[in-house]
């Protein structure tokens, strides 16, 4: 149960248990308490089932041995933040094979494992995370009501798994910076779903032929000018068909028109003074 002695009699107001499991309601989970001050929404919460899963061999007890409360941080409501009072289950393991004499209940409806929020908030501080920095999602996370320190939510980030592709055929290619202009690393993206695919360390070419050989059902490789993944591709994937992409082909294009007017400006110019002359010419002489 929730201890109302911390929280100002006179602003709280309670929640009946239909209500709270409509509003707040997470498969497995009971929401059986609340209370509601001005700026927090205080639930405890426990699972349904009478029974746990032993995480050792599997079998289900229902022997309890102790409890503990967890404390988790779930979205916030109407800008009140929201804390979760979990009440965790330890149980006996009766299996007489078992390593495991003791395991407390786990929580995948709702929390992971050491985690201190809910799996909710954890998907959607990753999808605001990943857009912003980490000290800029901290100020983000406060106005939200799940206030996260800036470390955090660099872990937060970090704890985001990349997508495992089963077969890689198309990929890009292109360098980032670790720090502009001191160090760069390259980036490899699917260029089917476009999906980051790796984070290699350096652009050498040695390190990009790596991993293409260990990739070998590659079959197109878009690519800036760059001679040094030109380099590594051909070493490493020399099946491959090397693509140029958009931005460079643009760029090639205007690198050529920008070459041929430098190279043909003077007769360019005595051309169009010509020309100019000759208009003149026959303006004067119409006038006349």
């Amino acid at each position: 149960m929730i201890d109302n002695t911390s929280q100002p009699k006179d602003n709280n107001f309670f929640i009946n248990k239909h209500s709270l499991q409509a509003i707040f309601g997470i498969p497995g989970v009971v929401f059986y308490d609340s209370v509601i001050s001005d700026n927090l929404i205080l639930l405890s919460a426990r699972l349904k089932d009478k029974t746990a899963k032993c995480i050792c061999c599997g079998k289900r007890s229902k022997s309890v041995h102790s409890s503990y409360m967890r404390k988790l941080t779930d979205l916030a409501v109407v800008g009140r933040a929201v804390k979760i009072i979990l009440k965790v289950r330890k149980f006996r393991c009766r299996y007489s094979n078992c390593t495991q004499t003791v395991f407390s209940e786990q929580h995948l409806p709702l929390t992971r494992k050491h985690s201190r929020l809910t799996d909710r908030t954890s998907h959607f501080l990753q999808k605001l995370l990943i857009e912003v920095s980490s000290r800029k999602g901290e100020y983000i996370s406060e106005l939200l009501s799940i206030k996260q320190s800036s470390s955090t939510c660099l872990r937060i980030v970090k704890s985001i798994e990349m997508p495992h592709f089963q077969e890689l055929t198309t990929i890009g290619i292109d360098d980032w910076a670790y720090r502009k202009g001191k160090s760069y690393g390259t980036i490899i993206v699917n260029a089917i779903n476009h999906r980051p695919v790796e984070l290699l360390k350096s652009r050498d070419k040695e390190e990009v032929a790596d991993w293409l050989i260990r990739h070998n059902s590659i079959l197109y490789v878009t690519r800036d000018r760059s001679s040094s993944y030109s380099n590594a591709i051909k070493s490493g994937a020399s099946k491959a068909s090397q693509i140029a992409d958009r931005f460079h082909l643009v760029k090639n294009l205007g690198d050529h028109i920008a070459h041929e007017i430098r190279m043909e400006y003077k007769t360019i110019k005595n051309s169009w003074l010509a020309h100019r002359k000759s208009l003149y010419k026959s303006k004067k002489i119409t006038s006349a």
